[in-house]
């Protein structure tokens, strides 16, 4: 059984941090897996980044921001495999 995942951010949270406005502190998440049969899980959270000791020459103003960038943020702090196997145990049962 084959599962398409797909991840979404549906929420950015910002504030202005070391004088930079705009800077994203939250991301809210969902993560979807759909099967062949249309059977579908799925799981949400949110990822807080942390502003402190940035590194300015990395800095991507918000208007810049694309989905890819974001969705490396969160997939740096969690664990996709687990998350994966949760929606694919979920979808088995249906």
């Amino acid at each position: 059984m084959a599962i398409e995942y797909k991840w979404i951010i549906y929420k950015l949270e910002t504030k202005t941090e070391e004088s930079i406005e705009d800077c994203v502190v939250t991301v809210h998440w969902n993560r979807v897996g759909v099967d062949e049969n249309k059977y579908r899980a799925h799981r949400i959270g949110e990822v807080e980044v942390t502003t402190v000791g940035m590194n300015l020459s990395n800095f991507v103003e918000y208007d810049d921001l694309t989905p890819g960038v974001v969705v490396e943020w969160v997939k740096s702090e969690v664990d996709v495999t687990a998350i994966d196997a949760a929606i694919a145990t979920e979808i088995a049962e249906k």
